[in-house]
């Protein structure tokens, strides 16, 4: 009698021991396309021939096409005919900005992750401004107006 309900239990165990250490199988699919703006994912999705479905959405701050991705996984829902037709992904957003701002939603600039976003746009920026210094001086510079003390000439 013991023996059956041991051998019953060891085979539970391994069951389970086994789960933990390698999964059911499905979990790769979780959280594939978190960290993407939604054009990004959805444009991944399409590219891999399955349909990206908006399963929720958090804040209405960005246009959908910006909104983060912040989870994703296979649709595992039954259709009307009891079948579960495949192919579609279900995307999780967060449409708030990437840190918050005076009358802006997003991550607080105390936590890594707003420090991390607002340094980066803080990056972005000073290379845009630079782009567009060095843009004007080249424009200056083909049309001969070269920037300097009043009166004076280019080239003399």
């Amino acid at each position: 009698m013991k023996k059956p309900v041991v051998l019953g239990i060891g085979a539970v165990g391994v069951a389970a021991a086994s789960f933990a250490a390698f999964g059911s199988g499905t979990a790769s699919a979780i959280n594939e396309y978190a960290g993407q703006t939604y054009a990004d994912a959805a444009q991944a999705i399409s590219d891999s021939g399955q349909s990206p479905v908006i399963a929720t959405r958090v804040g209405s701050f960005l246009p959908t096409d910006q909104c983060q991705v912040t989870g994703s996984r296979s649709a595992n829902f039954l259709d009307s005919s009891g079948t579960n037709p495949g192919g579609t992904v279900l995307l999780y957003l967060n449409c708030n900005n990437s840190f918050a701002a005076a009358g802006v939603p997003g991550n607080s600039i105390g936590s890594p992750e707003g420090r991390a976003a607002r340094q980066d746009y803080e990056d972005k920026l000073a290379e845009a401004q630079a782009q567009a210094q060095q843009n004007e001086q080249d424009q200056l510079l083909q049309t001969g107006n070269v920037p300097g003390d009043a009166g004076q000439v280019a080239g003399g």
